[in-house]
């Protein structure tokens, strides 16, 4: 949905470099890039997020992201089915 009605955009997904990364796993948390158009099937979407490994939520991570992409944002929006991981936790970029 978002694709189709707010273009441009950038879709990322919380991950784990190096395995599952979620509370309990040992991957390195992270984002992934999304290649997401206002084409792309809600199927193809779910296919796609699936192959991501699953990484810990930590919702500062987009910004962060963007900041050190230099990247221009009006809005962020998290969409997600978990809580934060380690609320108050914010790892520095190197």
């Amino acid at each position: 949905m978002t694709a189709r009605t707010e273009p441009p955009f950038t879709a990322l997904a919380f991950s784990a470099a190096g395995g599952y990364g979620g509370q309990w796993g040992g991957g390195e948390p992270g984002l992934t890039p999304l290649t997401f158009s206002a084409r792309t099937r809600l199927d193809d979407a779910v296919a796609a997020m699936g192959a991501v490994p699953v990484g810990r939520t930590d919702c500062a991570r987009p910004m962060l992201w963007a900041a050190r992409h230099k990247v221009e944002a009006d809005v962020f929006v998290v969409y997600t089915d978990n809580g934060p991981g380690q609320v108050g936790f914010i790892r520095r970029w190197p």
